[in-house]
């Protein structure tokens, strides 16, 4: 059995066998492995890494490890092209693997256009998503492609109500294998209610770097630590263009009480102050439409550089959510967590003043009819979903995860092999969000990113060699030993 390892940081590496692997790079799908290579993966999984048990969820592949996880270095994030979700022997399988509720009517047939775009371990066009949405479910306020699951979000309502709703819902489609599914709120929790939460806990006493790069270099660099006013601690994104104008993008939900005033945001440098570590560096001076993505003034005297730090590339250019395809590998680089690798694994959007659908004469049978399908119909926001299969570098610890917001994810590789790295593609900005599924105390996988369409719409594009050129600097924290 020959092994494939090609990065030297195990952490971020994929542990690949020459004879078999459950994702078919050719057609881009994934597929099952044999009896035979299935024995011979887990005896070589059991002599290495203690794995007694192993279960197969695409595009998951799930580890029962018996002495306890190994720690972060010592772990590939994917084994034979699934991404490893290390659990201990006792550990429940985590919730997101499986998420929503199913309607009770009969399956649908949808249009052939959009059947044809709806293919498991594809990302499908967001006008595809806007118009499966506009068609047959009017109410959705968002409606997410996972892997092979169509997972559609309604706004919040009580139990008897989310209830009937479901009888009158399909339970799947009848011309498209992917499973579909519903969620009563938004699938991804309110930020701006958790954060007030969570900042009580700051993030003290989280290994992390908290160097002061200004003082130390005389500039700072995508991944370093934010301060703002309230002393919450977010991730410094990469600076952007446009015309003369030039911005450092940050995660905006760090001003939470400022966030309820939005329309006062321009020009005020002291409530939307950003501090790197201890020096000040610039004020926040506007947002990215409905995303999380805000823009951030620097001072004349504030350099920035957008070398990453632990991930050897140079920022270059926006990649739109349109080029993005299932099982692109991604970093992010943030003071938190190091150097992280993540799988994208589907789109979400938000839909805004789409047409209503009719049910004719309230029967189960048949499917919604639909008056002026997609007329008005907007997408209102778009997040790439990613996989980590690491529960607890960025998922357990709500101090670490609010941390990353505001990380840029940079394109590693293509999902037919294509190294990308050094063309400095930047996809999206970490979201900080927590998943809503009812019951689970679980592990979570997936997490999101605002998609950087936005900004590309708005014409802005990344600076080219802004700021001084890069010297050989390190992160300084104990987490680089």
């Amino acid at each position: 059995m020959v092994i494939t390892q090609p990065e030297g940081d195990i952490a971020t590496a994929s542990l690949d066998f020459d004879e078999f692997s459950f994702w078919n790079t050719e057609h881009q799908t994934m597929e099952n492995i044999s009896k035979e290579h299935t024995t011979a993966l887990l005896t070589y999984l059991s002599k290495n890494y203690r794995i007694f048990e192993i279960q197969v969820s695409f595009p998951y592949l799930i580890l029962f490890c018996r002495d306890g996880i190994p720690p972060q270095e010592k772990r590939p994030l994917s084994i034979a092209g699934c991404i490893a979700v290390w659990l201990n022997e006792d550990d429940a399988v985590p919730g997101d693997v499986s998420i929503g509720d199913f309607g009770e009517c009969d399956d649908i047939v949808i249009e052939q256009e959009l059947a044809a775009d709806l293919r498991s371990f594809s990302i499908p066009k967001d006008s595809t998503l806007l118009r499966v949405a506009t068609r047959y479910f009017p109410d959705a306020s968002f409606i997410s492609y996972i892997s092979h699951s169509m997972i559609v979000e309604y706004a919040t309502e009580d139990e008897d109500t989310w209830y009937n709703r479901l009888e009158k819902l399909p339970n799947g489609f009848q011309n498209v294998g992917v499973a579909l599914s519903f969620v009563n709120g938004p699938l991804v929790a309110t930020e701006l209610e958790r954060i007030k939460a969570l900042e009580l806990q700051k993030l003290s006493d989280v290994q992390k770097d908290d160097s002061d790069y200004v003082k130390s270099q005389g500039c700072f660099f995508p991944g370093t630590m934010l301060r703002v006013r309230s002393g919450n601690q977010r991730t410094a994104g990469i600076a952007v263009t446009k015309g003369l104008e030039t911005r450092l993008t940050v995660g905006f939900p760090s001003w939470d009480k400022e966030c309820e005033t939005i329309s006062e945001i321009s020009g005020d440098e002291t409530h939307f102050s950003v501090t790197q570590a201890e020096t000040p560096v610039g004020y926040v001076c506007e947002r990215t439409g409905t995303t999380d993505i805000g823009l951030a003034q620097l001072k004349n005297d504030i350099i920035f550089h957008n070398r990453f730090l632990d991930i050897p590339t140079t920022a270059k250019v926006l990649l739109s959510s349109r080029d993005i395809k299932f099982n692109d590998e991604f970093f992010i680089d943030s003071f938190v967590t190091r150097r992280q690798r993540l799988r994208c694994q589907g789109l979400r959007i938000g839909i805004e003043n789409h047409a209503k659908e009719v049910m004719l004469n309230d029967d189960k049978e048949h499917p919604p009819a639909t008056i002026g399908a997609g007329a008005g119909a907007s997408i209102s926001l778009r997040q790439g979903i990613y996989a980590t299969g690491s529960l607890s570098e960025i998922h357990h610890e709500p101090r670490i995860r609010a941390g990353v917001c505001g990380s840029a994810l940079v394109r590693l590789r293509k999902a037919d092999g294509e190294a990308t790295l050094q063309k400095g593609e930047i996809s999206g900005f970490m979201h900080w969000s927590d998943l809503q599924l009812k019951n689970d105390t679980s592990g979570r996988l997936l997490c999101f990113a605002d998609a950087v369409d936005d900004l590309v719409d708005a014409g802005w594009t990344i600076v080219s060699g802004f700021g001084k050129e890069r010297r050989d600097i390190r992160r300084k924290s104990q987490m680089m030993g």
